[in-house]
């Protein structure tokens, strides 16, 4: 009985021996889980930042890319006869400010003719220097390769819309004609530069 229960006690004490050795185990295992948790939260931040990084990045090649199309679409649509540039928009809006403000129009179409002046952009210029009129005034439409800019005009007040008799007719505001034709005039003195 006294062999048999030393014998109870030894295995109890190598259950015993083992159980602690298995929670050491247990807690050197926690520990290494701990550790490869926290590698993978930094790795997969530095993840995230590269991504947002390459984002960022590929949005601004976007849109350059866009840019370019759209300079490539005016080239195209134009050939090399591009009279207007950038430079040239600015230059005529500095122009409108001076002439106007030294101008004895109503203070009311005064201040149209510059609030439109400064919505219009190259493109919406490039549209007015192609625009073409007849002997009532109207825009002929059929001269324009793109109605698109002729409707953007229309959306900034530079040309009214006519509709009777299920006809359309564009004509020029009367802010419109002013900017068409000191526009019309600025472009042909840089061309006479030139």
């Amino acid at each position: 009985m006294l062999k048999s229960e030393e014998s109870g006690n030894q295995t109890i004490q190598e259950f015993m021996s083992q159980i602690d050795a298995l929670k050491e185990n247990n807690n050197s295992l926690q520990d290494s889980i701990k550790q490869i948790n926290e590698s993978n939260k930094v790795t997969v931040d530095g993840l995230n930042n590269s991504l947002k990084v390459a984002k960022e990045a590929m949005s601004e090649k976007e849109t350059q890319i866009t840019r370019l199309r759209r300079i490539n679409e005016i080239v195209y649509e134009n050939g090399s006869n591009i009279h207007i540039q950038d430079d040239d928009v600015l230059e005529y809006k500095s122009l409108v400010k001076r002439i106007l403000n030294n101008s004895k129009l109503e203070k009311e179409l005064l201040s149209n003719v510059l609030k439109i002046s400064d919505t219009l952009s190259t493109k919406d210029f490039i549209t007015i220097e192609k625009i073409k009129v007849n002997t009532k005034n109207e825009i002929l439409v059929g001269d324009l390769d793109d109605f698109q800019a002729l409707d953007n005009l229309y959306i900034k007040s530079v040309v009214a819309r006519i509709i009777s008799h299920n006809k359309v007719t564009y004509l020029f505001t009367e802010a419109g004609d002013i900017i068409y034709n000191m526009f019309l005039t600025k472009v042909k003195v840089s061309q006479q530069k030139l």
